[in-house]
């Protein structure tokens, strides 16, 4: 007897419907938090230590910290459950804001680099929610429900930034110095999102599995623990996928803001575009992942590193006075990285024994989130060495790489089958 069969089947829709929208509030709830520390992290670094030069070390602490909890989170799912995994790592956000929020009080610049990698190791049950989503579905509906977790993102990108200003007046009122109650927010915001799921997250999601089916064209996946995983096409697609797309998109994005600022633009203009770009990695993805559940996960893997190599080849061209170019280039950038974000993501979740692929989807993506970091330090030496034409010849020679080796392990596994 499987462990969903000990829940009444007639239940069993219903309750992993109800678990699904659960998933999806959590996750913008906990994206909202991440957001808010995402915006306000440099100006408060800045005011702290006086200078520019160290504001982005936190925001790098930040990715990093989420790094290494996806890694924790999924070893914790494993060994304690999956709503205990989230509860407890969503917590750990909460006392990440709550020591930037101290970090402010202080004046310490140490402590808000420690604070801020403890919230983003908070930040994994954000980022690890998709899979939990996506095993609740059948095999042919898990991408959708991926495109639409991180869709749920579109709360966060929107309330995020809004939120700091009511946020500043509450921290404010209760004699916080400037910008610390935004920390309060986001702890706030973390906090909610484990009760939430302490509350109403029940059953336990992993009670709720769709049974894992095999692959047939390759029936050892399942069996080689995940190690041996990493040493398969369907995965190593994945990753290639996945962490290429993800370092691209964070490279070029990073830099547009100062490519448009040194081309005379306004503030207004800058947010502006990107909107844009939240909008083309956000808004469209429930639309991906339904293409991705009815065409496969490769066909759209391959639109997605097009789409992006588009983006950037259209970057090294188009010039920074004009605005409107930009943002269909940034757009561009967030609508490739959706396409390949939500493929590789539902290809990690389908002919995988059920255990392995939490430990497997956990350590992928501390490699997405470890060439974000690395992208976002890099970026700013590209740029001020090569400018953003040569940042995004860059990224388009990297897309190159990706695509021609996803190409050659696609020609590799054909002929094994």
């Amino acid at each position: 007897m499987t462990e969903n069969q000990l829940i009444d089947s007639d239940r069993l829709v219903g309750l992993r419907r109800r678990t699904s929208l659960v998933l999806l509030s959590g996750v913008s709830v906990g994206t909202t938090a991440f957001i808010i520390l995402m915006t306000v992290t440099a100006l408060v670094a800045e005011r702290i230590s006086g200078s520019a030069t160290w504001s982005g070390v936190p925001i790098a602490a930040l990715v990093l910290g989420t790094a290494a909890g996806t890694s924790l989170l999924s070893m914790a799912m494993t060994r304690w459950g999956r709503r205990s995994g989230l509860i407890l790592f969503y917590s750990i956000g909460a006392s990440g804001a709550l020591l930037a929020c101290s970090a402010t009080l202080l004046a310490s610049l140490p402590l808000l680099i420690v604070s801020l990698f403890v919230a983003g190791i908070g930040n994994s049950a954000s980022a690890l929610t998709r899979y939990v989503a996506a095993d609740l579905q059948e095999s042919d509906r898990r991408a959708t429900m991926v495109g639409w977790i991180v869709w749920a993102g579109t709360v966060g990108a929107v309330a995020g930034p809004n939120l700091l200003a009511p946020a500043d007046r509450l921290g404010s009122s209760m004699a916080l110095p400037p910008l610390a109650g935004a920390y309060l927010v986001s702890l706030l915001l973390f906090f909610a999102a484990a009760v939430l799921y302490g509350l109403l997250l029940r059953p336990d999601p992993s009670l709720l599995s769709q049974p894992s089916e095999t692959d047939p064209r390759d029936d050892t996946v399942a069996t080689v623990g995940v190690g041996g995983l990493y040493r398969t096409s369907q995965v190593q697609v994945s990753v290639v996928a996945l962490v290429f797309g993800h370092a691209v998109m964070v490279l070029v994005m990073t830099m547009t803001p100062l490519h448009l600022k040194a081309a005379g633009h306004s503030l207004e203009v800058i947010g502006a575009v990107a909107s844009g770009h939240i909008i083309g990695m956000f808004l469209f993805a429930p639309v991906v992942g339904l293409l991705v559940d009815r065409l496969g996960e490769m066909p759209m893997i391959f639109t997605g590193q097009g789409i992006l190599l588009l983006a950037a080849l259209g970057g090294m061209v188009v010039p920074g006075s004009s605005p409107w170019l930009v943002s269909a280039v940034l757009f561009l950038l967030g609508l490739g990285w959706s396409f390949g974000y939500v493929a590789g993501s539902a290809n990690l979740t389908r002919g995988i024994a059920a255990a392995d692929r939490t430990l497997l989807q956990g350590r992928t993506d501390s490699m997405v989130w470890v060439s974000a970091a690395g992208a976002s330090l890099l970026s700013s030496l590209l740029f001020s060495k090569i400018g953003f034409a040569g940042l995004c010849a860059v990224g388009a020679a990297a897309l190159a790489i990706s695509a021609t080796t996803i190409a050659v392990h696609q020609v590799r596994r054909r002929a094994v089958t």
